[in-house]
């Protein structure tokens, strides 16, 4: 039996252009299987797209990556406000001293085909370096020589500084976290088909337990973070309020579970 496959990304990128048919020349049997680990990269960008407030999440995500690496001075200044805060952590104890801790990071950039593991590299780095990134881009749009990249940077921490982003930030690195596992897993050189089908069920079942049960304990953690870094959290037992300013008699944590925690979940499950 013979076949061909190769890494999905770099196939779309045509690095392996018109290999494909060099061995169907050869062998016309050997039939293409198409990366596991990019099918799964594909079906994120899809159901990430059909929920209106996840895509709106990534515009203002690659705005903010935009912004701190326009330049080398911004580069510098994130650096500088990661060194103050980890000083500021260990002086208070809330961060460990060792070997290969409290390293300074760089925020990476989302990337167009390495979806789920570019997207959630960038997702983890924005949580991790939060109070650093809002200080660069607090300076930026206060800084009147910066031009055009100021008003990027308003937007940007205007964005960063919303409950519903920090909320959907916390949420996909949860819900990444589990796909990323997956896509690095079925990148395995000695991955069979079984196995694979396999992770892929317990991944879905994982996300259905989160979509059904996992929102109250995902809500504590925001919480825990916006108390953190001073954001406004709303009322999570309040009556939610349509458009026209009444009340519906569902709470804004219902809404949250609804709109965007259900919805995400069951659009990456299908």
């Amino acid at each position: 039996m013979r076949g061909q496959g190769y890494d999905g990304a770099s196939n779309m990128r045509g690095a392996w252009n018109g290999l494909q048919a060099l061995f169907l020349r050869d062998c016309s049997y050997a039939y293409y299987v198409h990366c596991f680990a990019h099918q799964v990269q594909l079906a994120l960008v899809s159901a990430s797209k059909e929920v209106a407030t996840i895509w709106l999440f990534f515009l203002s995500l690659n705005s903010i990556v935009n912004v701190i690496r326009a330049s080398p001075k911004c580069h510098t200044e994130l650096q500088v406000a990661q060194s103050m805060n980890i000083v500021e952590l260990l002086i208070t104890g809330e961060r460990e001293t060792g070997r290969g801790a409290n390293q300074i990071g760089t925020l990476h950039r989302p990337g167009a085909t390495r979806w789920s593991t570019s997207h959630y590299d960038s997702v983890c780095d924005l949580i991790e370096m939060y109070d650093a990134i809002c200080t660069v881009l607090e300076n930026i749009k206060e800084d009147r020589s910066t031009g055009s990249l100021r008003g990027e940077a308003t937007g940007g921490y205007n964005a960063i500084r919303q409950f519903e982003f920090v909320f959907i930030l916390h949420l996909l690195k949860e819900i990444m976290g589990l796909t990323d596992i997956l896509c690095r897993e079925l990148q395995h050189r000695s991955q069979d088909i079984m196995n694979a089908m396999n992770l892929v069920g317990t991944t879905k079942d994982i996300l259905e337990k989160l979509r059904l049960n996992g929102s109250e304990t995902f809500i504590g953690k925001v919480d825990l973070f916006c108390k953190k870094h001073d954001i406004d959290m709303p009322n999570m037992n309040t009556q939610y309020k349509v458009g026209t300013g009444r009340s519906c008699l569902v709470s804004k944590r219902t809404i949250l579970q609804l709109s965007i925690i259900t919805t995400l979940t069951y659009s990456m499950m299908q």
